[in-house]
């Protein structure tokens, strides 16, 4: 029942992330009841996710090195830049940061789903994502308050032991377990199942700040911007394969690691250490990324597929 329950939830994910996001605007006083649950369920996607990884697969790095740390290096510099490009340009400042906090994110948890359901190198887009997730404790931090400088006042240590409690450390332990007990592996598509219901459910909970701002043309030009961000990673991905020849499975790979940013650590950081109406741009940008990469995953499969 369990196993059901969680292939209904991770094949429909894209739909119920937007269907999330419509219930929070419609029921807000109730999505913004729940904001305080956001770090606990940031932490159950981490679980999730550290459940079906074990530390044999991330530290497995020796034959993609290069690649991997080349990656990581342009993701974690020139997708903040971008980020603070698009900060500078949206005229709602809340929404800007909101967007900032989008562009210092890491890697999407699902971005290693999509690889797979594409047909793309798992291992290789599994590596990157659980890499850039245990930089993010330290470089998020470092990137908000370089960029934001005194314009919004940061508690740097207080957000680098939040990120570095709720997922630094539960993914390790997850991942820990899982190495240590490989008869979890046989508990992988419930795990999965898992971590997407925190999904849904923390974009219902952010769901509630896009009553407070309306379908207004600031919230339109923050849609194109996170549309935006969203195709510009996607194009650092297929870039990057392009300059080091890789094949097709690595180049799907590093298309959905660079343009899948991880919303839910971005919504957390937003609702907890930002200013009220930030965490909006995380969400919607969380529903435009899980379209568009399920579109592009059924594009591959379809056209590059066995």
């Amino acid at each position: 029942m369990l196993k059901t329950a969680a292939n209904f939830i991770t094949a429909r994910l894209t739909w119920l992330i937007i269907g999330a996001g419509l219930l929070g605007f419609i029921f807000a006083p109730l999505a913004n009841s729940l904001t305080p649950t956001t770090p606990g369920l940031l932490a159950l996607m981490m679980l999730g996710s550290g459940f079906n990884l074990s530390l044999h697969q991330v530290w497995r790095v020796r034959s993609t090195l290069r690649l991997t740390a080349s990656l990581l290096f342009l993701q974690l510099s020139l997708l903040p830049l971008l980020g603070f490009g698009l900060y500078q340009l949206l005229p709602n400042p809340a929404l800007a940061i909101g967007m900032l906090a989008i562009g210092v994110a890491p890697s999407e948890i699902t971005s290693a789903l999509m690889t797979l359901l594409a047909g793309g190198n798992l291992g290789l887009a599994t590596r990157l994502m659980a890499l850039s997730i245990f930089l993010s404790a330290f470089l998020t931090p470092f990137w908000l308050s370089l960029f934001l400088e005194q314009r919004v006042p940061l508690d740097l240590g207080a957000m680098a032991i939040e990120l570095g409690l709720i997922i630094t450390l539960p993914f390790i332990i997850a991942s820990g377990l899982r190495t240590r007990y490989n008869n979890l592996a046989k508990y992988e598509t419930e795990f999965g199942g898992l971590s997407a219901l925190a999904v849904v459910l923390l974009i219902f909970v952010v769901g509630g700040s896009l009553a407070s701002f309306g379908l207004n043309l600031e919230v339109g030009w923050l849609a194109l911007a996170c549309l935006g961000f969203n195709l510009a990673g996607y194009g650092l991905g297929l870039a990057s394969s392009w300059l080091t020849h890789q094949k097709l499975p690595e180049t799907i790979a590093l298309i959905f690691s660079s343009g899948m940013r991880e919303f839910g650590i971005a919504t957390t950081v937003a609702l907890d250490f930002l200013p009220p109406g930030a965490a909006l741009a995380p969400a919607l940008y969380g529903m435009i990324m899980m379209l568009s990469a399920s579109l592009l995953a059924s594009y591959f499969k379809k056209n590059y597929g066995n």
